[in-house]
């Protein structure tokens, strides 16, 4: 039975960054979104993951990899649309047409 809720707390765990995932690709807009607590997630992930597979716990080993992907698609969707929004605001306050560059 304890293995069941260590699998469930898995699943759960897989789905809990889904709806910031979707939003940050949906919007665009990553601003509110703090990059310390990336990099301190990642971080964490890594630890956990070298803690995990030292005790030789499968539930560990399975249980950190949905939240360490989800962290680093967070990552990358933060760096992109940081990158992109700040060209946009550089192009907007300089009277550029954005249409003459490409994005």
């Amino acid at each position: 039975m304890i293995n069941y809720i260590g699998y469930l707390a898995i699943i759960v765990g897989a789905v809990s960054l889904s709806p910031q995932i979707l939003q940050m690709y949906k919007t665009k807009k990553v601003e509110d979104i703090n990059i310390y607590f990336l990099i301190i997630a990642i971080i964490s992930d890594i630890l956990y993951f070298i803690y995990s597979i030292y005790t030789n716990d499968i539930v560990f080993i399975i249980s950190i990899i949905p939240p360490s992907i989800s962290h680093i698609l967070m990552t990358i969707l933060w760096f992109k649309y940081t990158y992109k929004n700040k060209m946009i605001m550089d192009i907007s306050h300089n009277n550029i047409d954005q249409n003459d560059i490409l994005i």
